[in-house]
């Protein structure tokens, strides 16, 4: 009977994610074992042979010496911010993977492995993180940029886009160069307020309005 690797399960720092197949001889012809796709907690993904997976022979993806991976960065918030990457992209029960892996975002096979992605971006500076230039649909150095939590949201396509004093601007800076804070602009934003009204000084705006910000 043929065994089975039920998805899910762990071995050690491997998590099954499903079958993949048969391996293949040099010759191409099919071995007798069958490969697991599965991901370390480390971040990359595997194959071992199921029998050795399930006799215990195999337990991560090799990144392991000593209890930690070999690059010496496990644990570091460059290194979490990759691993949380990868895992909502390629692993579906992952958080965010309904947000990004179901919708088509990916990472680029070089970062699969953690020593590429960091000679690529090197450390992650503080208060900054992965950002995909313009929504890319790809984790790539090509594609990517550390940035702070205001410039990734003024990357995303849910932005919303008003004209202040001529010019067009997202209503976060609209909000700065009006000496307004965004969630009371927003506020009016979401009761359909545009123009003057939108922008007009806290003083005008409440003596206009029965209601607040």
């Amino acid at each position: 009977m043929r065994r089975k690797v039920p998805a899910g399960k762990r071995f050690g720092s491997l998590v099954c994610l499903v079958p993949r197949g048969r391996r293949t001889k040099t010759d191409g012809t099919p071995c007798k074992n069958i490969a697991a796709l599965c991901i370390c907690d480390c971040g990359n993904l595997t194959a071992p042979d199921i029998y050795n997976l399930l006799a215990g022979k195999v337990n991560s993806c090799g990144c392991q010496q000593g209890g930690k991976p070999v690059h010496g960065h496990w644990g570091t918030r460059t290194y979490r911010i990759w691993a949380s990457m990868k895992g909502r992209c390629l692993t579906p029960s992952a958080g965010g993977y309904s947000r990004y892996g179901a919708k088509g975002v990916t990472v680029c096979e070089r970062w699969l492995t953690f020593e590429n992605f960091l000679a690529d971006m090197g450390e992650a500076p503080e208060g900054m993180s992965i950002n995909r230039i313009g929504g890319a649909t790809l984790y790539s150095p090509e594609t990517c940029e550390w940035a702070s939590n205001a410039t990734q949201a003024r990357d995303k396509k849910r932005t919303i886009w008003v004209d202040f004093a001529g010019e067009k601007m997202c209503l976060a800076d609209a909000a700065i160069a009006a000496g307004l804070t965004y969630g009371n602009v927003f506020a009016r934003y979401r009761r359909g307020l545009r123009g003057e009204e939108l922008f007009a000084s806290r003083h005008a705006y409440l003596g206009r309005n029965q209601f607040s910000d």
